[in-house]
């Protein structure tokens, strides 16, 4: 697999740089509250392995699947999701 890589647009090193940028921010911004940090599958899980490891507060952690579908059972899911979601935050605040 490494040899079907062409160019490098990013250094594995500037990725780490920002990861840790980003994990900075978010000990500021959070600190003292909740913190639920939700990963789109299947892209985002080293990613947010990276990013957690650098987190220095408590987190939630979850992630999420979504797929192809069409328009009536798009609109079904999203009720769902929005209904699931809405449960996730009430757990948060009072957490």
């Amino acid at each position: 697999m490494i040899n079907d890589v062409k160019e490098v647009l990013i250094s594995e090193e500037d990725i780490m740089n920002k990861v840790s940028e980003i994990a900075g921010m978010i000990n500021e911004d959070y600190a003292g509250k909740p913190l639920l940090i939700i990963g789109v599958l299947k892209g985002a899980n080293v990613f947010v392995a990276d990013l957690i490891r650098k987190i220095k507060i408590p987190v939630i952690l979850d992630s999420w699947q979504f797929q192809v579908m069409d328009l009536q059972q798009k609109v079904q899911e999203q009720l769902k999701f929005l209904k699931i979601l809405m449960k996730i935050l009430r757990v948060c605040m009072c957490w």
